[in-house]
């Protein structure tokens, strides 16, 4: 490996260590997260030293010119005469701070850099070399293509330098995105998504916002980016599905999660009558909606004869039950509602198949599955998620001929699906699903990608079991301390970038890259639909008034009042 064309920019000052080491910077070619490399003597395994390069990233620099003092500048600011002064001569200092990486041999070869812990301080008055982008590019990438690399970004400000992470790595381990609203979340997804879909790796996403929905609207445009003409986009509508023999513990599940809470002598009656063989043995063994299965349950309560104490349990049992059937009847309206505005634009949308009966039917080679949850509340939401995921991993981790291929789940707004516990969500379905998902995943092909704009209020230990991070613009300090404390690679100086990274940069580290990075993410601007996001609300509400619409409006909220009246109504039969 030569050094010859690597141009010097700066000498090794003070005190240095096997971790990091200080320099003058003495050329503007460097930059804060630039890699660099310094030749120096080490001690041999035998007697004598050995000549190494000791490859390091700039993780902070300042700039300071002592013969500037503040009391001068106020002054010579009043004056006018800054221009004239010896300041503008020379006399700065551009100090940086390199974080070591390793060090390989002088004479090891350029196409094989493996390198080795540095066991010896780096020598003050080396010289810091900056190496050219092809033997980066080899450092940092290599050549294993049974990691089926993906390509994420670039360095920042050298995007002559390749950052690529290990599909492999993302499709057996875990990935944590996180970032402000507006730092890039979408845009990295959309780039790990492509580059998983490039190899045909089943996916599943769960998208509360239709974030990705335009992935099927722009499906060439993604089989172009990927290399891959054979990938498919499904997109399906959600539902609560429960076979019969889960049903009790379904409603139970939803009564309590969704605060509509019983007395204990209640509850007792409740779950006598749902777990009761006589209940069970009424619903159809084929039927899995649930809200269908929940109204066989408030009609055999309706219809049973209860004699004592639990007879007076029966009407408040009966009006949470109708309660939560209301809920759920709206929120399926409200999510038929937003998906015919999609549908308008020309996106399809299939009814969710059973994840216990048919997990082929959503996991597939070359298929990316979108399951829009709008208009669901979260509980709801996390219900629907923990229920899927349970029964595909379950599928998955049965070691049957047949199973369903490895996959990788994404899981956007993760904080509302894996909630920490100061949050009033903690007790969500989905929680410990996705928790052991995380712990257990690895050995059944089952990875996990959590997205997040806001990681203190994610449950720790869940975040804990990710193995890549892949961290934005964050300028809220609790999130900011919050993935300090979780990211052992994450240094002071890189965590304080933070807030200042722009749209789509960020900080990488763990099991799917070589190296704690600060990279530039790759924008698929063909990728990107602006019929999904795009805020027209007041020209919206203008045209719609000019046109009439204020009558328009009126005569559907008598309608949607009339539909309720109607609704309470038949809910008061069998009440008294």
């Amino acid at each position: 490996m030569s050094s010859s064309n690597w141009e010097e920019i700066g000498t090794v000052i003070g005190s240095t260590s096997t971790d990091s080491y200080g320099f003058l910077l003495t050329s503007l070619k460097g930059s804060l997260g630039d890699i660099v490399i310094t030749e120096t003597e080490i001690p041999a395994t035998a007697r004598g030293t050995k000549k190494v390069f000791i490859w390091g990233r700039i993780v902070s620099m300042d700039r300071t010119n002592p013969t500037f003092p503040n009391e001068a500048a106020a002054e010579l600011n009043r004056i006018g005469a800054i221009e004239e002064t010896i300041a503008m001569v020379g006399s700065e200092h551009l100090h940086a701070e390199v974080q070591i990486m390793g060090c390989t041999d002088v004479d090891s070869k350029a196409e094989d850099i493996i390198l080795n812990p540095l066991s010896y301080p780096v020598k003050p008055t080396s010289k810091v070399l900056y190496p050219d982008a092809k033997i980066v590019n080899r450092l940092l990438s290599g050549k294993n293509d049974d990691d089926y690399p993906i390509r994420v970004g670039t360095l920042i400000n050298r995007p002559d330098i390749e950052i690529f992470m290990s599909g492999e790595a993302l499709a057996a381990r875990h990935l944590a995105i996180l970032a402000q609203t507006g730092g890039g979340k979408t845009v990295a997804s959309r780039r790990i998504i492509s580059g998983l879909a490039s190899h045909g790796h089943p996916i599943i996403i769960f998208d509360p916002h239709g974030d990705y929905l335009g992935l099927s609207k722009n499906i060439e445009a993604l089989r172009e980016i990927a290399k891959n003409k054979d990938i498919q986009v499904r997109l399906l509508s959600p539902k609560l599905l429960a076979t019969r023999e889960k049903v009790p513990g379904a409603v139970g599940e939803i009564v309590t999660k969704l605060g509509l809470s019983m007395t204990e002598a209640q509850l007792g009656v409740f779950y006598n009558i749902v777990n009761d063989a006589e209940f069970i043995n009424t619903l159809s063994p084929t039927e899995t909606n649930l809200l269908k299965h929940l109204e066989d349950l408030i009609e055999h309560v309706s219809r049973i004869n209860l004699e004592g104490r639990e007879a007076s349990s029966k009407g408040p049992i009966l009006r949470k039950l109708r309660l939560i059937q209301d809920r759920l009847e709206k929120m399926e309206k409200i999510n038929d509602r937003q998906r015919s505005i999609f549908s308008n634009k020309g996106l399809k949308f299939d009814d969710m198949p059973d994840p216990e009966t048919n997990p082929h039917m959503l996991i597939k080679q070359n298929q990316i599955t979108i399951l829009y949850l709008g208009g669901y509340e979260r509980v709801v939401q996390s219900t629907m998620v923990s229920i899927i995921l349970e029964d595909l991993f379950n599928d998955r981790s049965s070691m049957k001929d047949g199973r369903v291929p490895a996959f990788s789940a994404i899981v956007e707004e993760a904080h509302n699906f894996v909630p920490s516990k100061s949050e009033e969500k903690s007790e969500s379905p989905s929680l410990m699903t996705i928790r052991r998902l995380l712990t257990e995943g690895r050995k059944f092909g089952t990875g996990v990608i959590l997205i997040s704009q806001r990681p203190g209020r994610l449950d720790e230990t869940t975040l804990a079991q990710c193995n890549t991070f892949l961290v934005l613009k964050l300028v809220n300090p609790r999130d900011q301390n919050w993935v300090r404390n979780v990211m052992e690679q994450m240094s002071e100086q890189d965590a304080k970038w933070l807030k200042a990274f722009g749209k789509g940069q960020g900080f990488t580290s763990g099991y799917a890259v070589k190296f704690p990075l600060q990279i530039q993410i790759d924008f698929d601007k063909d990728l990107v639909w602006d019929e999904i996001g795009k805020e027209d609300f007041i020209r919206q509400n203008k045209e719609r008034w000019q046109n009439g619409g204020k009558e328009e409006a009126y005569e559907m909220d008598k309608n949607e009042q009339k539909e309720n009246e109607l609704l309470k109504k038949s809910k008061r039969v069998g009440l008294k």
